[in-house]
């Protein structure tokens, strides 16, 4: 009788104890996401995120500013005309087709960018550049036909 005294109150004592233990908070079982990258890394990005956004403003202007004078060129000189066969003919159908393009380069620039790729800010730079030239040359045709 004395041992089943000492094991029902041992039993208890264990069952209080038991109860009254250190508490385990449940918690959500872990994600699987990737980890976050470093603060270079992420200045990186945040570098390149900017001078994409610097150069896609920079393509916008020129393409807006080389449509418009090419434009302006065909309308009022005489001998001008549109070098590139794609943008002959109507000017919705120019700016349509450029505008696409620029937008299409864009794309391009940013899928490069995400793969890490070196050159992927030359879409975007040869861009500028072809309508920079070409904006220029517009307003040089336009210079001439203003002087007597």
């Amino acid at each position: 009788m004395r041992a089943w005294c000492v094991l029902v109150g041992l039993i208890l004592a264990l069952g209080s104890a038991w109860g009254q233990g250190p508490t385990v908070e449940k918690t959500a079982p872990p994600r699987l996401t990737a980890p976050k990258p470093a603060a270079a890394a992420r200045a990186m990005v945040a570098k390149h995120q900017n001078a994409w956004v610097l150069w896609l403003t920079a393509a916008s202007e020129a393409t807006i500013a080389d449509m418009a004078l090419s434009r302006h060129c065909l309308r009022t000189v005489p001998g001008c005309k549109e070098a590139n066969p794609l943008l002959r003919g109507s000017a919705l159908r120019a700016w349509t087709i450029d505008l696409s393009l620029t937008a299409a380069m864009a794309l391009w620039s940013q899928r490069l960018e995400r793969h890490h790729h070196r050159w992927w800010l030359l879409p975007l730079v040869a861009l500028t550049a072809g309508h920079v030239i070409g904006a220029i040359i517009a307003g040089r045709m336009l210079k001439k036909q203003r002087r007597p």
